[in-house]
């Protein structure tokens, strides 16, 4: 899981908010098919994390990133590792502040 994390943080400080910010436009795309490879890699596994609320914030992370990434689908695999994470920890103000400030950035034009 800590490599997980690494790597999540090292795809958030380009690409955690939108729009991402990438130098060179090589990096970006491959942060899109890092992205893609790990989302097919752990979205198997979403029901064997469903109780599991480190590893299903950090697959929200995932998918929010993705979402910045404009990588197909992460929008519903966003909302819905969110949903289970908050099923879990309703009061965890941290995955509650993540997921509203997802929401909000998907009002962006464009």
């Amino acid at each position: 899981m800590a490599y997980l994390s690494q790597i999540l943080d090292d795809l958030g400080r380009h690409a955690g908010s939108y729009p991402a910010h990438f130098e060179f436009a090589e990096d970006r795309r491959r942060a899109e098919q890092d992205v893609t490879t790990m989302s097919k890699m752990l979205d198997p596994l979403t029901e064997s994390f469903s109780k599991n609320p480190p590893m299903l914030l950090r697959l929200a992370i995932l998918h929010v990133i993705g979402f910045n990434l404009d990588v197909p689908d992460s929008f519903p695999k966003a909302v819905g590792s969110f949903d289970r994470l908050l099923t879990l920890t309703p009061d965890d103000p941290s995955a509650n502040y993540r997921y509203r400030s997802f929401l909000a950035a998907t009002t962006r034009d464009g």
